[in-house]
């Protein structure tokens, strides 16, 4: 009745408006739903970002669900160059094992022991 009409009719307008930030948003995508231009708080993030990210943790701490979710944010974070990230657990098997930094990707390190050897 009364009450839900008057309710509605407040909610029209910001409905509308949504919709129409909607479309705006949907004419600046790439047809596979990534915008075609990143906002500025994106692209501060990115560069800030650092390259390689070492997630270090005891067993039994939940230290995966950590790693998972690093991994989940350094893909988002590269979702224009997913070939360049890199997911992966590290065990220092050897004393001349190395955990080494490469440049030209992305990486997510998980591992349970604190590297001494690294590069």
């Amino acid at each position: 009745g009364g009450v839900t009409d008057a309710v509605e009719s407040r909610r029209e307008p910001a409905v509308r408006r949504e919709l129409s930030e909607l479309h705006a948003r949907q004419r600046e995508t790439d047809g596979h739903g990534r915008s075609l231009r990143q906002p500025m708080t994106e692209r501060a993030m990115r560069s800030g970002m650092p390259q390689m990210l070492l997630q270090y943790g005891g067993l039994r701490t939940a230290s995966t669900l950590q790693y998972q979710t690093l991994c989940i944010i350094m893909h988002l974070l590269h979702d224009d160059e997913p070939d360049k990230v890199h997911c992966r657990f590290w065990w220092p098997g050897l004393p001349t094992d190395r955990l080494k930094y490469h440049s030209n990707q992305y990486e997510v390190v998980k591992t349970h022991e604190w590297p001494i050897n690294f590069e």
